[in-house]
């Protein structure tokens, strides 16, 4: 990793151990704050110029069980490591990762229409997945210190599908968002 040991924030002489970046969370969000960092991603998703079309991936058996009741937030496996500890929650994924989802979770692909739940002004709380939101906050600071090469999928371990592109909801989405993506 980086082997800086102290740099200097931008309008103050307080100095910022890298290596501590990398393992104190607390730390972490210190300096990040002191930078700037926007840490809402769900206001950033819903009224910001992102939200895009998510898509959830399942067997039919459960799609069944979803054309009645919408998708709701289940506590199930997902991940070895970094998700077993998110209560029940539906997983997205933006277009890129629909083939990854596919063959992890099943064939059926379901098209969640986010600009119709923003219009209808339903926008549930959501967020990245916390490995990735921890590193988009550690790129965020690397590039205020100058280290523009901190790219934040360096800071992920991506064998435990985690996908940059994931979004988590932790509310039931209705049926009136959802279709099948023919598509895929």
């Amino acid at each position: 990793m980086i082997k800086l040991k102290n740099i200097l924030l931008e309008k103050n002489d307080a100095s910022v151990d890298i290596d501590r970046l990398l393992w104190n969370d607390q730390y972490l969000d210190a300096v990040a704050i002191k930078f700037g960092y926007n840490d809402d991603f769900s206001s950033l998703f819903w009224h910001g110029h992102y939200c895009p079309i998510l898509y959830h991936c399942t067997t039919p058996e459960k799609y069944e069980r979803i054309k009645i009741e919408g998708l709701c937030p289940k506590k199930e496996n997902r991940g070895v490591i970094s998700n077993r500890n998110i209560g029940p929650a539906i997983f997205t994924c933006i277009e890129e990762e629909v083939p990854l989802f596919k063959s992890y979770y099943g064939p059926v692909v379901i098209e969640i229409n986010t600009k119709q739940m923003k219009m209808d002004g339903f926008t549930p709380y959501v967020e990245m997945e916390p490995d990735w939101a921890r590193a988009k906050k550690l790129e965020f600071v690397f590039h205020k210190l100058g280290k523009e090469d901190a790219e934040a999928s360096r800071f992920v371990d991506s064998s435990d599908q985690n996908t940059e592109g994931t979004v988590i909801f932790y509310e039931c989405i209705p049926t009136k968002y959802l279709r099948i993506a023919e598509d895929f």
